[in-house]
């Protein structure tokens, strides 16, 4: 009896094993799932058959891969190995590490400083990364020149890829981009001094600003874009949550394993309608509405849209296009808010969420423009993806 029943187990097991297995071929097939939610990436699709292909090793791995990434549940399997082999990890190196804060150590992929701050490496200004940063500086020149009755103003945020906290000693990606722009293009920049400022003004657990940073950033552009009106004022300071857990905690798959608090200031906007890739929206991101916070930096200050306009509704004051990465985000509706209408794109979107080409002069003239903003961290000024030709 008890082998009987140990028989149908079997039987059912691998019963289920194929079913899910064929369903993942099946959805591999005839609906793929464009996208890898969990790694944030494009899921592996199954490579295109043929006589010359189809008993390559080549092939092979193409068709596994595609399974990976379609078979039903793989993601949340995925997800809960990770967690639970990083919960693990992560309690071992505790109990040894970090005790001592000064010490640093690599964690998958990436070090450990201070205790509790997850940092990437610090890269290095090279040959290739030089011709980048060339063709993005001439691609600005070329925008300015070709608009000039526009304000064009170029900002650069440093991150922990730009400073090695031993030495010092920068990377020199800013002050490379810097010596090729058009000297009448005003440009800045905002520094990380040494380890103790980088944390504090950013997130132990995710690339971002925190509350802090974003709101010295914003007063710094004030000046730097001609700005003469009062800052919004801070009104206290508030816990968002208790388990923030960023992009570098996913990095080093510890999502939810590696976790931080998530503060926030009250910050007394003025009224503004917003809108979202067309779409007109009560808000961007919950600044206003602490008590539905997300606790991550998107859910709070606002996600990564193709466009996102900003009107307060006060015509004799200039409108301003902002063009950058996700660090803008955090400082959007406090520049909105100096504004008649602030436009916000993200070159990495705009087509897919409008529909159409993004081309510089056409929405200068449609829009009515009179400053740009272009802001971003090495990334956006190291990607084509932010090409303004």
């Amino acid at each position: 009896m008890k082998e009987k029943l140990l028989n149908i187990i079997r039987i059912c097991f691998v019963a289920c094993l194929a079913i899910l297995v064929f369903a993942g071929l099946g959805r591999a097939v005839f609906m793929p799932k464009e996208v890898v939610r969990y790694e944030n990436r494009k899921a592996n699709l199954l490579p295109a058959l043929s006589l010359e292909t189809v008993l390559s090793v080549e092939y092979q791995d193409g068709v596994e891969s595609a399974l990976m990434d379609q078979i039903h549940g793989a993601e949340l399997m995925k997800s809960k190995y990770n967690e639970t082999d990083s919960g693990i990890a992560f309690s071992v190196l505790k109990s040894i590490f970090m005790r001592d804060p000064n010490r640093i150590y690599y964690y998958n992929g990436l070090l450990v400083r201070g205790g509790d701050a997850l940092l990437y490496y610090p890269k290095i200004l090279r040959e290739d990364s030089m011709v980048l940063l060339d063709e993005r500086a001439a691609e600005i020149n070329e925008a300015a020149a070709a608009n000039p009755e526009q304000d064009f103003y170029v900002y650069y945020v440093e991150k922990d890829t730009d400073i090695n906290f031993d030495t010092l000693v920068h990377s020199g990606f800013y002050e490379h981009l810097a010596s090729k722009l058009d000297p009448s293009i005003p440009h800045g920049v905002d520094a990380i001094a040494d380890f103790e400022d980088y944390y504090r003004r950013f997130y132990k657990t995710d690339h971002h600003w925190n509350h802090i940073g974003s709101y010295e950033c914003y007063l710094d552009l004030l000046p730097f874009l001609g700005v003469e009106s009062e800052p919004i004022a801070i009104e206290g300071e508030y816990l968002i949550g208790t388990r923030m857990s960023g992009s570098k905690a996913a990095y080093t798959r510890s999502l939810d394993v590696w976790v931080e608090d998530m503060y926030g200031y009250y910050l007394n906007f003025p009224w503004m309608g917003v809108n979202i890739n067309g779409w007109w929206s009560e808000n961007y991101g919950c600044q206003n509405v602490p008590d539905e916070n997300a606790v991550s930096y998107g859910g709070y200050y606002g996600d990564d849209f193709g466009q996102v306009t900003f009107n307060m509704d006060k015509p004799e004051r200039e409108n301003i296009l902002v063009i950058g990465d996700s660090y803008d985000n955090a400082i959007l509706k406090l520049i909105a808010s100096h504004f008649n209408m602030t436009y916000s794109v993200d070159l990495r979107y705009y087509e897919h969420y409008m529909g159409e080409k993004f081309v510089l002069s056409d929405y200068i003239e449609e829009h009515d423009i009179d400053k740009v903003l272009i802001i971003g961290s090495v990334n956006f000024f190291l990607s084509e993806d932010f090409s303004l030709r």
